[in-house]
C-alpha cells in the first residue's frame, strides 16, 4: 500500500504540475504565471477542502470519488490541452488506477 500512497502524492503533485503549465502554455508572459498561479490554487484548495487525510468537510465517499476524478479529468485536460497527450493519458491512468486501489483498501477513509 505504500505504494501506491507515494504514487498518489506524486499524481497529486504532477496535477498541479499540469494545471501550472496549462496556464503558463495558455497564456504566456505575466498573465500565464497569474492563470498558472490560479489554476494551482484552484486545485490546492479542492485537494485541501475535500480530498486530504486532513480534508475540511467531509461529503462521503462517492461524493470524494466524483471530485477526485473531476481534479484528474481537469489535470489530464490541462496537459492534453498544452499539447502534451501522452503525459497526460499516463496521468489519468496511474491516477485513476491508484484511486481505486485506495478506495477499495480503506472506503471510509480514501484519500490522498
Amino acid at each position: 500500500m505504500a505504494i501506491v500512497l507515494g504514487l498518489r502524492f506524486v499524481c497529486e503533485m504532477a496535477a498541479l504540475a499540469a494545471v501550472a503549465y496549462w496556464g503558463q502554455q495558455a497564456a504566456g508572459g505575466v498573465a500565464g504565471i497569474a492563470l498558472a498561479a490560479i489554476a494551482v490554487a484552484v486545485v490546492a484548495v479542492v485537494w485541501g477542502v475535500f480530498l486530504a487525510p486532513r480534508r475540511r468537510l467531509e461529503v462521503g465517499l462517492p461524493a470524494r470519488l466524483v471530485i477526485e476524478l473531476a481534479v484528474w479529468v481537469a489535470a489530464g485536460s490541462a496537459l492534453w490541452s498544452a499539447g502534451q497527450p501522452a503525459l497526460a493519458v499516463v496521468l489519468f491512468v496511474v491516477a485513476v488506477v491508484t484511486g481505486a486501489i485506495n478506495a477499495r483498501a480503506a472506503p471510509t477513509t480514501a484519500h490522498g
